[in-house]
Formats: C-alpha cells, sequence, structure tokens
C-alpha cells in the first residue's frame, strides 16, 4: 500500500515538474551570453561573502544564495565547536561521562566529534563550492536578473532534487543511524573501559 501511495506521489511531482519545465524553458536561453561587467563584479562580491542569504524565498537572486566555501564553512565549524564546548561544561559538571571519564578528555569521543565536525565542514565548504559554479554557469544561461525560483525551476534542477529526495528517503534513516550508533558505541566503551579499572 506505502509503494502505491509513492508511485502516486512520484507521478504527481513529475507532472509538476513537466509543468514548470513548460513554463521556464522560454527563460532559457538558447546559447551562453556572457555576463556584463557589472554582473561579473556581482559575482565575484557574492562568492567572497560570509554567508549566503539565510531566509531564502523564491525571489531571491542568485547573487544573493552565493557565498565563499570557506568562510561558510569556518562559520558553521565555528558554531559546531561551541556547541561541543557547552555541552562538554555540561558533560564535565554534571559527570555525564561522554566527552570526560572522572575528569579526563575521553580521547575516543573527542576523536568521533573532531572527525564529525570535519566532515561537516569539508561537505558544507564542497556543496557551496559546486553550488556558486552551477549558479555563475546558470547566471550565463539565463537573462539578467534570473532569480531562485528560475534556478530550481529548470529541468536540470528538477530532476537533481527529486533524485536527491528519493535517495534521501532511503538513505537518511540508516546515516542518522550510523551517527547514532557511532556516539552510543564510544559512549558503552568507556563506561566499561572505566569499570575495569
Amino acid at each position: 500500500m506505502m509503494r502505491i501511495w509513492k508511485n502516486i506521489i512520484i507521478i504527481i511531482v513529475m507532472n509538476k515538474i513537466l509543468y514548470n519545465n513548460i513554463m521556464v524553458d522560454s527563460r532559457i536561453l538558447s546559447n551562453p551570453r556572457k555576463l556584463s561587467n557589472n554582473e561579473v563584479l556581482k559575482f565575484r562580491n557574492a562568492k567572497s561573502k560570509w554567508f549566503p542569504k539565510f531566509i531564502q524565498t523564491y525571489n531571491t537572486t542568485l547573487y544573493e544564495m552565493m557565498a565563499s566555501p570557506l568562510k561558510k564553512a569556518l562559520i558553521l565549524g565555528l558554531i559546531f565547536s561551541i556547541i561541543v564546548g557547552i555541552y562538554g561544561f555540561v558533560d564535565y559538571k554534571f559527570k555525564l561521562n561522554n566527552l570526560f571519564d572522572k575528569g579526563k578528555i575521553n580521547k575516543m569521543s573527542m576523536v568521533f566529534v573532531v572527525t564529525f565536525i570535519l566532515f561537516i565542514v569539508g561537505s558544507v565548504a564542497m556543496a557551496q563550492y559546486k553550488l556558486n559554479d552551477n549558479l555563475f554557469l546558470f547566471l550565463t544561461l539565463t537573462k539578467s536578473g534570473a532569480t531562485k525560483y528560475d534556478y530550481e525551476s529548470s529541468s536540470v534542477i528538477q530532476n537533481k532534487l527529486m533524485r536527491d529526495a528519493y535517495r534521501g528517503g532511503s538513505s537518511g534513516n540508516s546515516l542518522m543511524g550510523g551517527v547514532l550508533g557511532g556516539a552510543i558505541g564510544s559512549r558503552i566503551g568507556s563506561r566499561s573501559s572505566g569499570r575495569r579499572r
């Protein structure tokens, strides 16, 4: 029964995509255009920002979606580090024995946390780099003043979003299970080693 409903939803989404493609294809240029000096300057400034526009709508310009991959990754890495620091203080204060074990840093847990943060930072930087590159290409394929609606309504992006959503539904649970499993495993290992002492 769930499979039937899933197929129905996919058909509805595909029909919506086809309708959007018909409406948007007229905005796509047949040949790439050369960006004006003003547009090139806007692009350079946009990809050097610390962070893209936080709340984006379909009226958000392509330049507002851009940011420096390194700066964005550093901001998110700093946020995660602060969260870990706050949790570490709570863990040490109330002796939760997750990041600390009898007042000493749990090396296994810290390795897991640092690896996780580095993975997130690297993934964010790579994703923003690819987005900047895709948005620059899209700028050359559309008329001036393109927005997020134009970008996400293109046939290529629509198909990509649908594939990502389909994969996310099947792999999201396993990824979350892996992260939780690693955290729980490190916690159990630290406690069992503490008992042996």
